[in-house]
């Protein structure tokens, strides 16, 4: 009896024992379920987070080529921009030196075709066409017996003597002849040379003063035929000695009354001869400042 108890005991001890395990056992087996659940749970939570991660990474990828080929693009065509830039330069830098020359030219144009006046001065040809021209100190055929003035030099005056000498030379050409200018504007530094020559004021100006010639107010002519051919005239340019005198009446008749018939017109047409050299005539319109204008503006 006290076998069968003991082995009842021991066999209640061993269901209780077996209870007990396959009690925490179930326990564990659910414990260990809920937390592989749990663990699956959040394996798709990081799923997915892993694939909105990719997305944004391929999102940003995207992004990141697109600035880029716009980066890339911008480099083109900032490139672009600055070689059209430089061919602009280039271009404006050739475009403004065309338009130097061009206006050169226009200048050189006008000073050829057009009244071009510089201090009151211009060209005896571009008022009257028909004068003749042969300015003395031009060439070594004059009391110097050098060359003075460029051999390019003009024949200048006043504007107001200019067409005084044209009103004078229209009358002339109704008796067949033409006015041939000697000498006009004369720069005051050749008047220097002059005076230093001859320091005579009954011939030449003292330059401390000046001549009207320096002022652009006086004119050295004589005159010529319809054939071009010098008319007879008491002597010839620069002659120094009383018989270019208007009052010498030694000369040849003919002579002296070329002489006159000159003066006369002249006269008449606003002019004032000078005693001493009868090729001289000054403007009768007061007085005029000096000017030292150098000849190469007018060619």
């Amino acid at each position: 009896m006290n076998h069968k108890l003991f082995s009842n005991k021991r066999y209640g001890i061993i269901t209780l024992v077996i209870s007990l395990v396959l009690l925490f056992s179930s326990a564990l087996i659910y414990r260990m379920v809920n937390e592989k659940n749990d663990l699956k749970a959040e394996l798709a939570v990081l799923s997915e987070s892993m694939e909105l991660l990719e997305e944004d990474n391929q999102r940003l990828q995207s992004e990141l080529d697109e600035k880029k080929n716009m980066l890339a693009e911008s480099e083109t065509a900032f490139l672009a921009l600055e070689e059209k830039m430089r061919i602009a330069e280039e271009s404006q830098t050739t475009i403004l030196e065309e338009m130097a020359l061009v206006e050169e030219s226009l200048l050189e144009e006008q000073k050829k075709k057009e009244l071009f006046v510089f201090k009151n001065l211009v060209r005896v040809k571009d008022i009257d066409a028909s004068v003749v021209v042969d300015l003395k100190y031009a060439t070594a055929d004059n009391f110097t017996q050098t060359r003075v003035y460029p051999t390019d030099a003009k024949a200048l005056l006043r504007l107001e003597t200019a067409l005084k000498l044209k009103r004078a030379n229209e009358r002339f050409e109704k008796d067949g002849y033409r006015i041939k200018v000697w000498d006009a504007y004369r720069p005051k530094s050749v008047q220097e040379i002059f005076w230093a020559l001859v320091p005579n004021p009954r011939y030449v100006a003292d330059p401390a003063k000046g001549s009207v010639h320096n002022r652009g107010a006086s004119v050295d002519i004589t005159l010529v035929d319809s054939d071009g051919n010098e008319v007879l005239m008491p002597t010839g340019y620069d002659d120094f000695s009383e018989k270019a005198s208007r009052n010498y009446a030694g000369s040849d008749s003919t002579a002296r009354e070329n002489m006159k018939y000159m003066e006369k017109i002249m006269t008449e047409s606003g002019f004032t001869g000078l005693p001493s050299e009868w090729w001289h005539f000054d403007d009768k319109s007061g007085s005029y400042p000096l000017l030292d204008v150098d000849f190469s503006i007018f060619n």
